[in-house]
């Protein structure tokens, strides 16, 4: 599984998938690597900002991506 697969793979909203893929690629240089990604990814995913409404506020992949969103301070529930 490339990269890229392995994020989509744990990136909960599930759609545009080859605009993801273009912002994986636009991204390359200043994105961490993949475990850091996934990790983030994973933190986020237990914010209310993604939780609230059945994650009805989730960004698209791709939005995520460019907006380097991997660097976000979060504020998450316990």
């Amino acid at each position: 599984m490339d990269d890229f697969e392995l994020f989509w793979k744990h990136y909960p909203k599930k759609v545009a998938k080859a605009d993801a893929r273009k912002a994986w690629l636009q991204t390359k240089g200043v994105r961490p690597d993949t475990n850091q990604i996934i990790e983030a990814v994973t933190a986020n995913c237990r914010t209310e900002a993604w939780t609230k409404s059945g994650g009805q506020f989730i960004p698209h992949a791709a939005t995520w991506l460019r907006g380097e969103r991997w660097d976000d301070e979060l504020s998450v529930s316990l």
